[in-house]
C-alpha cells in the first residue's frame, strides 16, 4: 500500500469508527427482541417533540431543537429494570426511558443507510477535514462507505461482503476505480468486532442496559453543562469500567457521556434528537479526547430496513 493512500484510510476510518461510538454508546451487550417487539420500520426521522413519539415520512433534513418534555411517571417502564441502581438513579432513569420512548419498540434492523457530514483530524492535515459519507450495512457481516471530500474529483470506498474487506478509490465523473487495495487485518478485525456489537441497531445502549443485570446506575451529582440543568448517572459496564451520562433535567434527552482512563478523557455530545422507528435518536454528535475535538458528525438522513441488495457489497471492478 503508498504511504499515502494508507493515511488517506486511516483517516477515513477513525472518523468512521468515532461515528460508530457516537450511535452505540457503551453497550456491547444487547438483548434480542421478543417476538411481541419486532415491528416494521424503515420510517425516515422526524425532529423530536413531545413523547411518546410518532413515525412519519417527513424529511429528515430539516433541523429543528427539541422541545421542552414533563413526562409523568410509567411505572411499567420502571418495572422492566433489572440493573442495580439507587433510588434517586432509578427516579432519573425511569423519565429518561420514557422520553426516549420506553421499550416496547421496533429493534428488529436488517439493514441500514447514514448519511452524514463528519469532520475530524487526519495523519496528514493539522486541520480537521470535512468528509461527506454514506454508510450502508445489512446484517452483521455486510458494509460499505462511501466517502466524498478527501481527494478531489474522487471517491473513496470502503467495503466488506462477509469474507474480505478492501478500499477503493473511484473517479466521482465516470465511477472508475482507479486503485483498489485489501484492509489490513487490523482494521478489519476492528471492524467487524464494531459491526457486531454495534450497528445493527440503533438504539440508546444506556436504555438497553437498563435491563440487564451485569449493569449499576449511580446517581452522581446534579450540575451544569452548557447552561443546562442536567443529572450525573455513572454507569457501570459489566467488565467494571463506568461511563457517565449527564442527562437534561428539562428534557431527559442524554446530553454527553464521559469516560475517563489513566491516559485520556473521552467526551462524546449528543445534540438534534429526532423521531426515527419511534425512538429519540441524536444526529449531532461530537467527541472530545482530553477536550481537544476528536469528530464531529451531522447525520443528514437514516433509513432502516430499505431492502438493501447484496450486490451494493460486491467489490468493484476496475474497469
Amino acid at each position: 500500500m503508498m504511504p499515502k493512500t494508507f493515511l488517506l484510510f486511516s483517516a477515513v476510518f477513525l472518523v468512521f469508527s468515532f461515528m460508530l461510538s457516537g450511535f452505540s454508546g457503551c453497550s456491547k451487550n444487547t438483548q434480542t427482541p421478543t417476538a411481541a417487539e419486532k415491528k416494521p420500520s424503515g420510517q425516515p426521522a422526524q425532529p423530536a417533540k413531545t413523547p411518546p413519539p410518532a413515525s412519519s415520512t417527513s424529511s429528515t433534513k430539516t433541523t429543528q431543537p427539541s422541545q421542552t418534555i414533563a413526562p409523568s411517571p410509567d411505572k411499567s417502564i420502571a418495572s422492566e429494570f433489572l440493573a442495580q441502581m439507587d433510588e434517586k438513579a432509578r427516579v432519573v432513569m425511569t423519565a429518561a426511558a420514557q422520553a426516549y420512548g420506553g421499550f416496547t419498540h421496533p429493534l428488529d434492523v436488517r439493514d441500514l443507510v447514514i448519511k452524514a457530514k463528519t469532520s475530524g483530524p487526519t495523519p496528514f492535515s493539522a486541520q480537521p477535514i470535512t468528509l461527506e459519507m454514506a454508510i450502508y450495512l445489512k446484517g452483521t457481516d455486510k458494509l460499505k462507505t462511501v466517502t466524498t471530500g478527501l481527494i478531489p474529483g474522487q471517491q473513496m470506498v470502503m467495503g466488506y461482503d462477509g469474507k474480505s474487506g478492501w478500499m477503493q478509490l473511484v473517479t466521482i465523473a465516470d465511477k472508475k476505480v482507479t486503485r483498489t487495495q485489501d484492509l489490513p487485518a487490523q482494521q478489519l478485525q476492528e471492524l467487524r468486532t464494531q459491526m457486531v456489537q454495534n450497528v445493527t441497531r440503533v438504539n440508546n445502549p444506556f436504555f438497553e442496559a437498563l435491563r440487564l443485570p451485569t449493569y449499576a446506575f449511580k446517581f452522581v451529582e446534579t450540575s451544569t453543562l452548557e447552561k443546562k440543568s442536567v443529572d450525573v448517572i455513572e454507569v457501570t459496564l459489566p467488565d467494571g469500567k463506568a461511563t457517565k451520562i449527564f442527562i437534561d433535567q428539562s428534557t431527559h434527552d442524554v446530553l454527553k457521556s464521559e469516560q475517563v482512563t489513566s491516559k485520556e478523557k473521552t467526551e462524546t455530545l449528543f445534540g438534534d434528537y429526532r423521531v426515527l422507528s419511534e425512538r429519540r435518536i441524536p444526529f449531532a454528535v461530537k467527541t472530545l479526547v482530553n477536550g481537544k475535538p476528536a469528530a464531529e458528525m451531522q447525520v443528514e438522513d437514516i433509513q432502516i430496513n430499505s431492502g438493501l441488495e447484496d450486490a451494493l457489497f460486491a467489490k468493484q471492478e476496475s474497469k
